[in-house]
């Protein structure tokens, strides 16, 4: 009977932490399509407001993925679509473009049209945060993209962690 209790109190603070999170990302998301609709905010065309729109958008997403795969992980099958790499690299990228206009970057991208079958909105989080790390990781120098034959690589000439020290990277704390 615990393990009956238990589960109904995972489950009702999955239920709780959804409606939690999602609430405030509505309200961002309600509020940016007033000011999209006001005239002046329209001949604006602000950038930072459309950033704004997406990562509410994509928070929407992450919350709704992440609570289906903590509700049943089995399933991740069941959200696997054809992916183009490639294209997600690319949009990944420009999402990053404004992390990118304070530095002095070479981007080297080399990219060849691998298709993957794979949960999208998981492929973008793994693709943004690999990107966005690279980026953060250095202050000037080149980032290196490449992806060939469904192999990815990404190389930077930012800051490294020491090699004793990467273990602790990986662990849960």
């Amino acid at each position: 009977i615990k393990l009956d209790q238990y589960v109904d109190r995972e489950m009702e603070f999955l239920e709780t932490a959804s409606h939690e999170l999602r609430t405030p990302v509505t309200i961002i998301k309600g509020a940016i399509d007033i000011l999209n609709s006001l005239p002046e905010v329209q001949r604006l065309k602000l950038p930072t407001l459309a950033r704004i729109d997406d990562a509410a958008t994509n928070m929407l997403k992450m919350v709704e993925v992440l609570l289906f795969l903590a509700k049943d992980p089995n399933h991740i099958a069941e959200l696997a679509e054809p992916v183009e790499v490639n294209l997600e690299i690319q949009n990944s990228l420009d999402a990053a473009q404004f992390i990118t206009e304070r530095k002095d970057l070479v981007f080297k991208i080399n990219l060849d049209n691998t298709c993957i079958l794979a949960p999208l909105f998981l492929t973008r989080i793994v693709l943004s945060n690999l990107i966005n790390n690279a980026i953060y990781h250095t202050t000037e120098g080149e980032v290196v993209i490449e992806l060939f034959k469904g192999v990815l690589r990404m190389s930077n000439q930012g800051n490294t962690a020491k090699p004793e020290h990467t273990i602790a990277l990986f662990q849960k704390k």
